[in-house]
């Protein structure tokens, strides 16, 4: 499926990150994006996408025009429970969806959830724990390397 336009395929993070809101939200999970208005709740599981440099695969746009069409990637997501009314047992549960989706990417990662992106690798990097004691709040952070692409047949014609 082509893009609208060129403006659409570089909106990598939020397409990644819109990917697995809706992933973990099939999982009955609440989810919330790096950039948005609404207002947090918790339970909750936070996702970010960072881009780092290019891998240096590049696509051939038009007759001798190419362009970096993959790059490298972080995505975090930060699950975050009362320490109350029964959730610790709730983050735990969490946390296995969580990773689940990271584990079986290629299936629920698909060009349905994705239309102008991939993710070639995804490969986890480490979980971060904690108490947030201001809030009361259980915290874990699970990353991933990743690498996002732009499908090639997602380019404008």
């Amino acid at each position: 499926m082509s893009a609208p336009d060129l403006a659409t395929l570089y909106r990598v993070e939020d397409a990644v990150e819109t990917a697995w809101k809706t992933v973990l939200e099939a999982d009955g999970l609440t989810v919330f994006k790096s950039i948005s208005e609404d207002v947090l709740t918790v339970p909750r599981v936070d996702v970010e996408c960072a881009l780092g440099a290019p891998t240096g695969h590049r696509f051939e746009v038009t007759p001798g025009q190419w362009t970096m069409d993959a790059w490298q990637a972080t995505i975090r997501c930060n699950i975050k429970t009362k320490r109350f009314d029964a959730q610790p047992a709730l983050h735990q549960e969490w946390i296995s969806k969580v990773r689940l989706a990271g584990q079986y990417f290629t299936d629920r990662f698909s060009e349905a959830t994705l239309p102008f992106h991939t993710l070639s690798m995804i490969q986890e990097s480490g979980t971060d724990r904690g108490v947030d004691d201001t809030d009361d709040t259980d915290f874990s952070t699970i990353q991933w390397d990743a690498i996002v692409c732009i499908r090639s047949n997602a380019w404008p014609s």
